[in-house]
């Protein structure tokens, strides 16, 4: 079992891990030192974290400015600065939010919530230009290209294996459409509206399931028509009653069976023919000659598992104490699949007795780990920091903001540490995160994590965020090697 630790920069700020699901690190740094040296003050020797019996809080922290002129150290790839010569200034917290606690009294309750179960929810991202939505049984990407239906076959599953539609061709007697190449995409709560000029592509998301629509104005029309789609995958699709089965050795998806209707309502069925990547939708002419109005085609997408009860893993927990509404903010991994791992955050009374909000921090296709989190009471925000696991090793430091007053996610994901330019590059991991309990505002996070160079060297970096997600200058400490620097106060 994992020594449990408190790790803060100001007092009470709130970071306890839980004793039961981390495992203990090999060396730490105190970077209320870090931030002591880049003000000017005598180093503090990196040290390893004893198993003392936490102390008592105490209402002190670190100023969270830097004071005079940084010094480029032309000897830092990144381009990170040394400090200042300003003697360290520590300043008392200001007046503790209403519900101040003791470090033994966070670190049980912290220790007694264990891995939190997420409630099943629709949930909503916008990441790297895309529509994300995680579902119950399945994860979809919206973007001008089409949607992307990627079912969860369980947090074990080696990999994950996406479905791709593609609005391809659409023709009406023979004679094809003029289509835009790329759809804009509009968002109206759970529904994704792709505009293709003469043709609306509408997906209606649900918590186990996606239905599709094509709408197509009939008035003039006449002959049959066919809306070609083009579906990339690595599931092998099969006809089923109605529709088609996409089949992998773990589970995949159904292609429900799809009916036309018009305006009025009447509806007839539409013949659906699957070749290779290839699936055509035909609705019969007769029907397109008598509709009323707009025709729509409606399919269906639903998850289906090998194992009726996929396993499911959260892991990776991390904990902030927010002051000023007695409550705690969680925030965790859980994986989609072995590649493909998201964040979340819940917020919940201090007794937990009541859980407040659940919120996404993050997910995709791409791999985020490592979430943290710290709280500025004064400013009612907490900041989640992760790193976001990239296949090419470059990994960046990714941060997002949320309102513990208000209860939600404030703006996108940030980037608290990019992976370099054209001419240097580095990858980041491990980042650790430090509030302020202070019922004052305008205070500042610190984020310290651990930067990796091609030439194998490893050191410390730290930076501080404003409550608002601005991100401040780089700086670095005189701390050699380093092995997952964490924040803490001494």
């Amino acid at each position: 079992m994992g020594e449990a630790r408190i790790c803060r920069v100001g007092c009470p700020a709130r970071r306890v891990r839980c004793p039961l699901l981390v495992l203990a690190m090999n060396i730490r740094y105190h970077l209320p030192a870090l931030a002591a040296f880049a003000l000017g003050a005598p180093l503090v020797a990196a040290q390893e974290i004893d198993s003392r019996v936490p102390r008592n809080p105490v209402a002190k922290a670190p100023k969270a400015q830097l004071h005079g002129n940084p010094v480029q150290n032309t000897n830092a790839p990144d381009g990170a600065v040394l400090g200042t010569v300003a003697p360290v200034r520590y300043q008392p917290a200001g007046v503790p939010g209403p519900n101040v606690k003791s470090d033994e009294e966070i670190l049980a309750a912290g220790s007694s919530f264990g891995v939190p179960a997420r409630t099943p929810q629709l949930m909503h991202n916008f990441a790297r230009g895309d529509h994300w939505v995680r579902g119950e049984s399945y994860k979809a990407r919206v973007n001008g290209e089409g949607f992307t239906f990627i079912p969860f076959l369980g947090s074990d599953a080696p990999r994950g294996w996406p479905v791709h539609f593609r609005l391809q061709e659409t023709s009406v007697g023979g004679v094809a459409l003029e289509l835009n190449e790329r759809a804009e995409v509009v968002r109206d709560g759970d529904t994704f509206f792709l505009e293709r000029g003469p043709v609306t592509v509408q997906y209606d998301v649900a918590l186990d399931s996606a239905e599709q629509l094509f709408h197509i104005e009939s008035d003039g029309f006449s002959g049959e028509i066919v809306v070609t789609l083009d579906v990339s995958t690595d599931l092998e699709g099969s006809p089923r009653v109605g529709g088609f089965h996409f089949s992998g050795p773990l589970g995949g998806m159904d292609y429900g069976a799809a009916i036309a209707f018009d305006e009025s309502g009447a509806s007839v069925e539409v013949r659906a023919e699957l070749d290779d990547s290839t699936l055509e939708l035909t609705v019969p002419a007769g029907f397109v000659a008598n509709a009323d109005g707009q025709i729509s085609i409606d399919p269906l997408f639903i998850t289906w598992n090998v194992d009726t009860d996929p396993f499911r893993e959260t892991r990776n927990v991390d904990v902030a104490y927010d002051c000023q509404n007695d409550a705690f903010v969680i925030v965790f991994e859980e994986p989609f699949n072995a590649t493909d791992t998201d964040v979340f955050l819940s917020m919940i009374t201090a007794d937990g007795g009541a859980n407040l909000d659940e919120s996404s921090i993050d997910f995709s296709f791409v791999d985020e780990v490592d979430p943290e989190v710290a709280t500025l009471n004064g400013d009612n925000v907490a900041l989640c920091v992760y790193t976001e696991n990239d296949d090419g090793g470059d990994n960046p430091i990714l941060g997002r903001i949320y309102d513990t007053l208000v209860l939600g996610t404030s703006g996108g994901a940030f980037e608290v540490a990019d992976t370099g330019s054209t001419t240097a590059t580095w990858s980041n991991t491990t980042p650790d995160v430090g509030g302020n309990s202070s019922s004052a505002s305008g205070n500042e996070f610190i984020v310290a994590w651990e930067r990796e160079f091609p030439s194998g060297v490893r050191a410390a970096r730290y930076t501080l965020v404003g409550g608002d997600g601005t991100v401040g200058a780089l700086f670095f400490p005189l701390l050699g090697a380093v092995d997952r620097p964490q924040i803490s106060v001494r």
